[in-house]
């Protein structure tokens, strides 16, 4: 984001991941893990051993780093303003922990999109290949008559009937909602291929407020949780992530709803009044804020415009004399509001298709009249095995397992032309 206050970054969705090294094990990040599996002593070969090893490679192209935030967590009591019956998991000088220290958390760097365009950077100096960045993809059809999948796509900008189209041997979708009946979806609604068992998948939402504040106007922190709060689940500070911080520069925070609070407040795919919305995360944040940090722990500063999406909006801007605080708390100096309707995938109810597939991926061939087979995969978080599903190493495992398994899946079928020729 870029305005009176120069341009600002924010790690909106996925904020870290985590891996539990104490104890050898993985777990997702937002729901528990079944079987949790050690990446210490985990076998060649199994999905322990080749997450351990991404993460090697990851951190040694520079991708990734190791972040050590200041955990906070309290349980919060109904009412209860104010920072009395603090249980927090380290205090501001980092002194002994009641949070798990066996926990690693991994942040992207710069950001957290690094990996992905680390690893897009790979694939093209590999591969030779072309990108088209920036384009929304309407739609993948099967073209029997030259036995390829016909993509069809439109630029940035671009008005409707500008639209371009592609032919390829494969497609691959990352994402659940290119699979399902949605405006992101491109299959044909007849496909009832392997992959439409994707079309089962439920996500979970969260509602995201991205705000900052002066420099030096709050205690250093990583990560607050307040347990219970009606409104706020964690609060990260992306300042305190690696590579992020500017000297002088404003304190940057990421606040992610309660899905009870998101799904309260969406229509549709955005929220049904984004205004009291904001409202309402930016009042519980200052409530947070309250019970982990002592008034005299917080520097005031005087009264400042806020950046809205909207600067034509009379309610975006709170000049003097403005009381949405009580004095002891700056006001921010950007809040936006965003709605992640389809944030982590759920856990499939048991003895579905996607829950019993255990391949990691899906894939789907076709053979045509002519001979030639086109290959459907579909990869990503949501098709990871069930201890990995809503994890950024279990996306990883399944782009990687689906990538050897189309490997093979042409090597074969070449196989087979050269031997009938």
């Amino acid at each position: 984001e870029e305005g009176a206050v120069g341009e600002l970054s924010f790690d909106h969705a996925a904020p870290f991941f985590q891996t539990e090294t104490g104890t050898g094990s993985i777990r997702p990040l937002s729901m528990p893990c079944p079987s949790p599996q050690s990446i210490e002593s985990a076998q060649p070969g199994t999905d322990e051993e080749q997450a351990r090893q991404l993460l090697r490679e990851w951190e040694s192209s520079g991708w990734v780093e190791k972040w050590k935030p200041v955990e906070l967590e309290a349980e919060w009591e109904e009412g209860g303003e104010g920072h009395g019956n603090r249980n927090v998991g380290k205090d501001l000088a980092g002194q002994q922990s009641s949070v798990s220290t066996e926990t690693d958390y991994w942040v992207g760097v710069p950001s957290m999109n690094s990996i992905c365009k680390g690893l897009a950077a790979e694939v093209q100096k590999a591969a030779e290949v072309e990108e088209y960045f920036g384009c929304h993809v309407l739609s993948v059809e099967g073209e029997e008559s030259v036995q390829k999948w016909k993509v069809t796509w439109r630029e940035r900008g671009a008005k409707e009937g500008e639209e371009k189209f592609e032919f390829f041997d494969a497609a691959v979708l990352s994402d659940k909602l290119l699979i399902q009946d949605n405006k992101y979806g491109v299959l044909p609604k007849s496909y009832e291929g392997p992959l439409s068992a994707a079309r089962e998948l439920k996500s979970t939402t969260v509602s995201v407020l991205l705000t900052a504040f002066p420099c030096g106007s709050l205690p250093a922190f990583g990560i607050l949780r307040p347990r219970g709060h009606p409104v706020i689940e964690k609060v990260v500070c992306d300042t305190e992530k690696p590579h992020r911080a500017k000297k002088g520069g404003p304190v940057c925070l990421v606040v992610h709803s309660t899905e009870a609070f998101a799904k309260r407040h969406l229509e549709g795919d955005w929220f049904r009044d984004e205004e009291t919305a904001r409202e309402e995360m930016e009042r519980g944040l200052r409530e947070v804020l309250k019970k982990f940090f002592p008034p005299e722990g917080v520097v005031s500063s005087p009264v400042v415009p806020v950046e809205r999406e909207s600067d034509a909006d009379p309610k975006a801007e709170r000049g003097e004399g403005s009381s949405d605080t009580d004095g002891t708390f700056p006001l921010p100096l950007v809040s936006i509001a965003h709605m992640w309707d389809c944030a982590q995938v759920a856990r499939p109810e048991t003895g579905t298709t996607m829950q019993s597939s255990g391949k990691g991926y899906l894939l789907d061939s076709a053979q045509g009249n002519t001979g030639g087979t086109i290959f459907l995969g579909a990869c990503g978080d949501f098709c990871a095995s069930s201890s990995w599903r809503g994890e950024v190493l279990g996306a990883a495992l399944s782009g990687r397992k689906l990538a050897a398994a189309l490997f093979d899946r042409f090597r074969k079928a070449h196989t087979a032309c050269l031997t009938q020729t």
